[in-house]
């Protein structure tokens, strides 16, 4: 079955018009649902003792942040530095 160039141009915008009404059924959301807003602010200082972290950044950012309206909850974690790698060997 041949079909002509002006059949196939109105089977096309056939499609395309049902196309463009069920495009027009679905429901679309471009930004995800909101479940609450988290700030995340993770720093390191290379061979820091976790009280001077404390004081030289983590107290400054905490009130920095607790200026900003609307925030409930405020929690902080400071950690020791991690033990660094030793490798055991035999000298030659």
């Amino acid at each position: 079955m041949k079909l002509s160039a002006f059949r196939i141009v109105i089977i096309f915008s056939v499609f395309a018009l049902l196309a463009g009404i069920m495009l027009s059924k679905l429901s679309i959301s471009f930004m995800p649902p909101s479940r609450g807003s988290i700030l995340t602010v993770s720093y390191g200082l290379e061979n820091s003792d976790p009280l001077i972290s404390e004081q030289s950044v983590t107290s400054i950012l905490e009130n920095s942040l607790s200026t900003i309206s609307g925030i409930k909850k405020q929690s902080s974690i400071v950690s020791p530095p991690p033990i660094p790698y030793c490798k055991v060997g035999k000298l030659v």
